[in-house]
């Protein structure tokens, strides 16, 4: 608590994965045409889910 950040029992350590953006590649409930024409718009490959 040296940065006076209290952490409760239920606390999910961040990961990268959930990123909303990156997020929309594995998960249905994000995933739309507009978020991959977003990916497309700014250059990303769009590669196969696993």
């Amino acid at each position: 608590m040296a940065a006076g950040i209290e952490v409760g029992p239920e606390f999910e350590r961040f990961d990268q994965r959930d990123d909303i953006f990156s997020r929309a590649f594995w998960d249905d409930a994000v995933r739309s045409d507009e978020s991959m024409e977003f990916f497309r718009g700014h250059g990303h490959t769009i590669k196969p889910r696993r």
